[in-house]
């Protein structure tokens, strides 16, 4: 059985390199032709993605010991990116595989206009770094690049807080914003959804949009997020499907937001942001009230945030439950988990961690 592990995984990475390596150079001038001038970012972006979508199709096709099932894609290929509000996809993330699954179930209609948040550790790899800065991902500058339980999670503050800033202007823009909301592969129980940080909501909270969500689950034996090569046989399990139309909508079904249709009606508040806008409202001197009416527009917003995680990552958990209970396996093999003790515990504290 390891013999046949080992074999294919041979064999994915030969496909991997043959049909990814043509993609290279050509991401390369890409990159010179963006340096040269940045006004070919949208057009460099879109031939390096269907040419990515085409690579991973071709290799996963060809890999037919890797047996893949989707429900919901013809209605995904159909709809996505159709809609005429910004468009937000996000995925649970158990390995490298996830981001190959990802691109290779994307429309060649809209896949060009994708643009994902990308950890820079992945940025700094090689050929797929290059294809990723060419495609127009933005990086993540996590603070420990290390794939480990113990990682912290934490950013550099003002650089993320640009990058946030950016990825919001590309979707008003009409480019279609993706992301791993958990912000690491599982480690643990591929079947059980890690924390979903609410930062990443931040658009979707600030921005009207429609989203979508993919769920995989079997992925984590094919290639186990440890092993730095996968493609081991496997039977995965995937569902895509819209989470809502609309996100101010579901907002606003929440009580969090106020009706499109009434400006005037003032919107619901949570108790710090009234006891806040209480403070503005008292005597005291401009500046306070200022800060006071800010604390309060940010007290929403994080409340926001934080609403559409949970949400989010219930509904992502409902429909892993699904595909376990449909036979998908969810176990990692021994070879590709090697978790340390001290990793196991930190797992259950970073559970409890408030999210950034």
């Amino acid at each position: 059985m390891a013999g046949t592990a080992c074999a294919a995984r041979a064999a994915f990475t030969t496909l991997v390199l043959l049909f990814l390596l043509p993609i290279w150079p050509i991401a390369g001038l890409g990159r010179c032709l963006i340096f040269c001038s940045p006004s070919c970012q949208a057009c460099v972006s879109a031939v390096v993605i269907r040419l990515c979508v085409l690579a991973w199709r071709s290799a996963l096709f060809l890999s037919c010991w890797i047996r893949i099932e989707v429900d919901g894609l013809q209605e995904f290929r159909k709809e996505f990116g159709r809609s005429e509000l910004p468009v937000v996809l996000v995925a649970n993330h158990v390995c490298f595989l996830d981001i190959v699954l990802v691109t290779s179930l994307l429309p060649l209609r809209s896949c060009g206009r994708v643009r994902m948040l990308v950890a820079n550790n992945v940025m700094r790899l090689p050929i797929i770094g290059t294809i990723c800065r060419a495609a127009g991902h933005l990086e993540v500058p996590f603070k420990d690049q290390k794939t480990s339980a113990t990682n912290s999670m934490k950013v550099e503050v003002d650089v993320m807080e640009d990058i946030s800033r950016h990825f919001e202007e590309l979707a008003k823009e009409n480019c279609i914003a993706g992301w791993f909301p958990e912000g690491r592969m599982n480690l643990g129980d591929t079947s059980k959804v890690q924390l979903f940080r609410a930062g990443g909501f931040r658009l979707p909270a600030r921005v009207d949009c429609e989203m979508w969500c993919m769920v995989f689950i079997g992925n984590g034996a094919c290639w186990p997020p440890r092993a730095q090569f996968g493609g081991a046989p496997a039977s995965i399990g995937c569902k895509v499907f819209r989470l809502c139309e609309s996100t101010h909508d579901m907002l606003h079904e929440a009580s969090l937001l106020k009706a499109k249709d009434a400006p005037g009606e003032p919107s619901p508040r949570s108790g710090i942001e009234a006891s806040l806008l209480k403070a503005k409202d008292a005597p005291g001197p401009n500046g306070l009230n200022l800060h006071c009416e800010e604390a309060a527009e940010g007290a929403q917003l994080r409340e926001q945030m934080l609403y559409m995680a949970n949400h989010t990552q219930s509904t992502v958990q409902a429909a892993v439950d699904a595909l376990v209970s449909e036979g998908y396996d969810c176990d990692v093999p021994d070879w590709g988990r090697k978790v340390s003790s001290s990793e196991s515990s930190a797992q259950e504290t970073n559970l409890l961690s408030t999210r950034s």
